[in-house]
């Protein structure tokens, strides 16, 4: 399977079940997990901040270790997805955060380099 964050934790909890004797059905299990994570709000500033960003012309693109699929939704979710330009998950630059200097070259964004330094964190 392609390496995702919430690969991971299906990795993670199966060997937690396995090793605790504890008969886990895969569809239950994942959906126990997945479906609250991507609908978690945002915190309650972070609208706010990023309309702040908006206004000031910043553009924004988020990183992630989990799906494009679960990205996607978490944003929409949220109601954040219409205040970034793009989002790369796992799936697309198979390097995983924090190397952002790795993700950034991959993606061809030399240019951006120098200001990610030390300028990215995470909103949920």
């Amino acid at each position: 399977p392609k390496a995702t964050h919430g690969n991971k934790i299906s990795r993670l909890r199966n060997e937690v079940a396995h090793n605790n004797s504890i008969e886990l059905a895969e569809a239950a299990a994942r959906e126990a997990i997945v479906t609250p994570l991507r609908s978690l709000p945002p915190h309650p500033d972070v609208k706010a901040g990023l309309q702040a960003l908006e206004a000031l012309g910043v553009r924004l693109i988020s990183f992630t270790n989990s799906s494009n699929k679960g990205v996607q939704t978490q944003f929409e979710n949220a109601g954040l997805i219409e205040f970034f330009e793009a989002r790369y998950s796992i799936e697309d630059i198979q390097i995983y955060k924090p190397a952002l200097a790795m993700v950034l070259t991959r993606l061809g964004r030399r240019s951006l380099l120098g200001a990610a330094k030390g300028c990215c964190s995470t909103i949920f």
